[in-house]
């Protein structure tokens, strides 16, 4: 995304009373506008796509998944909260703690898991907050 969590910036400029404004839109990959007549325009407005900060709590899926050893896990907080980060085999057991009752603020936070001292085999992963629990399933293959 563009500096300041902004995935695109839409500038509006006034056409005919009946008639769509035109736009002209800005991200990191291209220039597209929806009148190819433009000549001198006024900005009207400037809109942010995106909030700096994620809206929802999540755990999202590791990657690569399935992995062989290492993989990344990443979740995101939409205010700030204690959090546990832990790996769990099949049967329950507590493998891992990437993170303990550390206080984070809201944002998005990513970790690397080395399962190389492990079994090819299915493994959970658990965030952990003092308001919800999520949990996603992770596969190690050697």
């Amino acid at each position: 995304s563009m500096p300041d969590g902004f995935n695109a910036i839409a500038l509006e400029f006034g056409g005919a009373v009946d008639a769509d404004p035109i736009r002209l839109i800005f991200d990191e990959i291209r220039l597209a506008s929806t009148y190819e007549g433009l000549s001198s325009p006024t900005v009207v407005s400037v809109h942010n796509k995106k909030s700096a900060h994620p809206t929802e709590f999540g755990l999202h899926q590791n990657y690569p998944n399935p992995f062989n050893p290492v993989t990344q896990i990443s979740f995101s907080l939409s205010r700030e909260a204690t959090v546990t980060l832990r790996i769990f085999d099949v049967i329950g057991k507590e493998i891992a703690v990437l993170v303990r009752g550390e206080r984070k603020s809201a944002g998005t936070y990513q970790y690397s898991f080395d399962g190389s001292g492990l079994s090819s085999g299915t493994y959970f992963c658990q965030l952990q907050t003092n308001s919800s629990v999520e949990t996603k399933k992770m596969t190690l293959l050697k």
